[in-house]
């Protein structure tokens, strides 16, 4: 077995729904409000589970898990959760008052969106299921991406880039919509690997309030703020929720390195995200 085909593995049997589930539970417990749900299911009728936290008034979106060689992005919010938990032994967080802090934010944190495509394991497959590059299936530039596809070669189901037939035609990309539509959430950041870059709104479209606050970003994590390349310009999860709701959207591309990134990884990139991951809820 080959370094690449490990790491997919070792991946596949950490997030596994039912896994992920117990891990965001044991976190539920412990914080204001915290409950687990079920977001909804994917093409293949597994669960795609969230935690919920906090002011839900107030609450912001994490999403990872969306291609299935980026297992990391997952890991990294589950530690997130996990560190929430231990957090909640003490007085403070980050210096913010417990009680003050979950009557200001609140918190829905949603590790993976494609557990079909990372339990599959399969070397540089990025897609789910059903062969759809689920960042390319959302209705926001839907017809630049699909030309830009089609220039490319990409013409049916396959590992990677593929946008599916029609905006929203796969179920994992219609349950963010039904979430972002219910819960009108502040800001979102849709957590991707690798490059340590920071995407702000949807192409060149960045309003100042966007900007500014990716700026903050940077200073957090030290990622750089940029513009995507073509291929990622348009149709992702991010450029949607930036055009429907006219609110701050981000994608962040964690780590560096080639995909997939070794789970020996994740909690240095935790660590580096940390300070944003607090703060994101209360900016």
């Amino acid at each position: 077995m080959d370094d690449k085909q490990e790491i997919l593995r070792e991946f596949a049997d950490r997030l596994l729904p039912e896994k992920i589930r117990s891990r965001l539970e044991s976190a539920a417990k412990t914080l204001p409000g915290g409950r687990v749900l079920r977001a909804g299911k994917t093409s293949q009728g597994r669960d795609v589970w969230m935690l919920t936290a906090g002011n839900l008034d107030r609450a912001v979106l994490y999403a990872g898990g969306v291609h299935a060689q980026e297992g990391i992005t997952s890991e990294v919010l589950l530690l997130f959760a996990e560190y929430l938990q231990q957090g909640m032994e003490g007085e403070n967080i980050f210096l913010v008052r417990r009680e003050s802090f979950w009557n200001r934010a609140g918190l829905v944190l949603l590790p993976c969106l494609n557990p079909d495509g990372i339990l599959m394991a399969r070397p540089g497959w990025q897609a789910n299921a059903r062969g759809v590059d689920l960042n390319h299936n959302f209705d926001a530039g839907w017809e630049v991406c699909k030309k830009w596809e089609e220039e490319a070669g990409i013409l049916s189901p396959g590992p990677t880039k593929y946008g599916g037939r029609k905006p929203f035609s796969e179920p994992e990309s219609c349950l963010i919509k039904r979430l972002c539509n219910r819960r009108k959430f502040l800001r979102m950041i849709a957590f991707h690997s690798q490059g340590e870059e920071i995407y702000a709104g949807h192409g060149e479209k960045c309003d100042d309030t966007t900007a500014t606050l990716g700026q903050l970003m940077e200073k957090l994590t030290g990622y750089r703020l940029c513009q995507p390349s073509e291929s990622a310009s348009h149709g992702g999860m991010k450029d949607w929720f930036y055009d429907t709701f006219h609110r701050p959207a981000y994608t962040l591309e964690i780590g560096k390195g080639c995909n997939p990134l070794p789970l020996q990884q994740a909690e240095e990139i935790f660590l580096q995200l940390r300070k944003l991951l607090l703060l994101f809820p209360l900016l």
